[in-house]
């Protein structure tokens, strides 16, 4: 199986579970694509710096058809990241800045 087969309709099943109907907030049309596989956003340090290479902050993209405004929604607040899948690499970067 692909990574990413089931992940357009795993998004569309939690979006529906928390938004009646999603509505752009540009246009008020309410159609959308989703992105066909999960797209990134960089995570900053709160000195303003780049966490690179580094952190990314998952999301899903909903792109409104009509006009082409893109949402992006976090996985985690979907519910679709793996439980942990984070935590070696964010333990190692702690191990390394607490010098051990």
């Amino acid at each position: 199986m692909a990574p990413f087969e089931n992940f357009v309709p795993a998004v569309a099943q939690a979006l529906q579970q928390r938004v009646a109907k999603p509505e752009c907030p540009l246009c008020k049309q309410s159609q959308w694509v989703i992105n066909d596989v999960p797209v990134s956003a960089p995570v900053f340090e709160k000195t303003g710096e780049i966490k690179f290479p580094g952190s990314a902050m998952p999301l899903a993209a909903l792109i409104c058809r009509n006009c082409g405004y893109t949402a992006l929604i976090s996985l985690g607040a979907l519910g679709m990241l793996k439980p942990n899948a984070a935590a070696p690499a964010a333990t190692a970067a702690s191990a390394a800045t607490n010098g051990e």
